[in-house]
């Protein structure tokens, strides 16, 4: 894993905190129902996590192609996004939009760093779907 990947995935993890994400560790073991806060920026942790060469923290993340037609509705709305299929196919977003649309992207736990596909995350399947409810 280079320095560059480290980063990415360590600033990915802070930013989904508060939404619970679900990570698998070194040793197999999944965090479930609580933040990764405290455990993932206490000081043994995060040099742990910086110094290691292999994966140390993998979390379970969609991809954004698994993103449903009412889920993409949901988001648009969410982020209150200037959207109009017929006549703006493309989104506009303002600061404030912008804001939102990670928000939710982090709520719902899509991949929009690309992580799955460096291997630094998880995809979320039918099969090893831990957010299943």
């Amino acid at each position: 894993m280079t320095h560059e990947d480290k980063e990415l995935l360590l600033k990915d993890l802070c930013a989904r905190l508060p939404y619970y994400v679900k990570c698998q560790m070194e040793d197999d073991f999944i965090i479930n129902d609580s933040p990764l806060y405290d455990y993932i920026l206490s000081e043994k942790h995060l040099e742990l996590f910086r110094n290691h060469k292999g994966f140390y923290i993998r979390p379970y993340l969609r991809p954004m192609s698994s993103m449903t037609l009412e889920e993409h509705r949901d988001w648009m709305k969410y982020c209150k996004a200037d959207y109009d299929c017929e006549f703006q196919p493309e989104p506009t977003f303002d600061f404030e939009s912008c804001i939102l649309s990670i928000n939710w992207l982090n709520q719902h736990h899509f991949d929009y760093n690309n992580l799955i596909e460096k291997g630094l995350a998880i995809e979320v399947n039918k099969n090893n779907n831990p957010y299943k409810e």
